[in-house]
């Protein structure tokens, strides 16, 4: 397809867009709704880019007015899409309840450190005293402005970058042809002030950055993070030590869950083979709740908090907030208590002034875009000329010019 031809199909996509989009303003506005952002249409989509001109953000609570309606079912079990917290009787808040100071925007971390990964072997105990707060998840689905890179995936996405170089063209731009691979971000929000707090972080697949919360009074002892792929965390400053862990033959194998009705890998019967499915899902977690059981003296579900996907969860007493204040007392019964409008909600603690600790991960960039891109570039670049023989030219020779012998 020529230039010309490419731009005018390009321009016929944009117009029947924009057409699409006066459509749906003009059925809003005749219906009434002008501030619905429960759905609609993203030319920035269709793009395959985010919000067009606009401020999309990761922590808007996307048109829920009910934390019961962020939950729904997939094969492993339950979704519980952000704004949902949920706590270890699977009660489920809107995260505006729990959290004051949410973020609008994606969020990078200051500075990272990386840190060694550990044997799950070398588990620190839980000590006398302290509880333990037994968090697992399948993954996390908000991203970070992290960005986690293994040796394997940067060659791939090298690879990917010298062919679409190649291909390059004056309506591709280095962004287009620059793979991103930005860490999920789980936010943990500790209220529990009865004891020291021993955090056990456990996840199933994928990355993930723990970004830990305190309530005052709330005293850490201990974090593990246990799971296989990248893992990060940013957590308050405090006399806690930190373990990332992985699963390890003779000690603990990797994460698993106890299979459930809901699970539509039941319900639905949706694996190729239900009945072997369902077996090994079993044998997975029988294997877990075995160490579990001889490592903490608890079984893997006992007050769990988790979800097969889930972004905010919380360990103790939901907090007070403002929006969940009872009606005001009857003037007519003088003893009447006057409703607690205390505010006693979390303080978030956004990553852009932490240093989060890294593991699991070959290359690590938490820079704005442009500087991401360039850094990337010069990475592939060195990689590329290896790949060639420490020659650039051959994979880019200088274009045939007319009259050029």
């Amino acid at each position: 397809m020529s230039p010309v031809q490419l731009f005018l199909s390009f321009a016929a996509v944009c117009t029947a867009a924009i057409l699409l989009m006066l459509h749906q303003a003009e059925t809003k506005a005749a219906s009434g709704k002008t501030n619905d952002d429960s759905g609609g249409f993203s030319l920035g989509g269709l793009l395959g880019g985010g919000l067009l001109g606009g401020g999309g953000s990761d922590g808007a609570q996307h048109g829920f007015t009910d934390a019961s309606q962020t939950r729904r079912t997939e094969f492993y079990g339950w979704t519980i899409d952000s704004p949902g917290v949920m706590d270890a009787t699977d009660r489920l808040f809107l995260l505006s309840d729990i959290v004051d100071g949410y973020p609008k925007w994606r969020q990078r971390p200051e500075a990272t450190v990386q840190i060694p990964a550990q044997s799950s072997c070398d588990i620190r105990p839980l000590a006398g005293g302290e509880v333990l707060a037994n968090i697992q998840i399948g993954r996390a689905t908000i991203a970070s402005d992290l960005h986690v890179y293994s040796n394997a995936v940067m060659a791939q996405d090298t690879t990917y970058w010298i062919g679409q170089t190649l291909l390059k063209s004056d309506f591709i731009s280095d962004d287009d042809i620059v793979r991103d691979h930005p860490m999920p971000m789980a936010d943990v929000i500790v209220t529990d002030t009865s004891a020291p707090v021993y955090l056990l972080l456990q996840h199933r697949l994928g990355n993930v950055l723990w970004n830990i919360h305190t309530a005052p009074g709330v005293e850490i002892a201990h974090i593990a993070m246990l799971g296989q792929g990248a893992r990060a965390l940013s957590a308050p400053a405090g006399d806690h030590s930190v373990q990332a862990l992985a699963p390890a033959e003779g000690c603990a194998p990797a994460p698993a869950r106890k299979p459930a009705d809901h699970w539509e890998m039941i319900s639905r019967g949706l694996a190729d083979d239900p009945e072997q499915h369902r077996a090994r899902t079993d044998a997975g977690y029988a294997a877990y709740d075995a160490w579990f059981r001889a490592t903490f003296d608890q079984g893997s579900e006992d007050a769990v908090i988790g979800a097969a996907s889930v972004n905010h969860l919380l360990v103790g007493p939901a907090p007070h907030s403002p929006a969940a204040d009872s009606p005001v007392a009857d003037s007519s019964a003088p003893d009447s208590p006057a409703p607690d409008s205390a505010d006693t909600r979390v303080a978030y603690r956004p990553l852009k002034s932490a240093k989060v600790l890294v593991t699991g991960a070959d290359h690590i960039i938490a820079l704005p875009k442009k500087q991401r891109v360039a850094q990337m570039q010069q990475v592939q670049r060195a990689l590329a000329a290896k790949a060639a023989g420490g020659d650039l030219a051959m994979l880019f020779p200088e274009p045939m010019r007319r009259g050029q012998p």
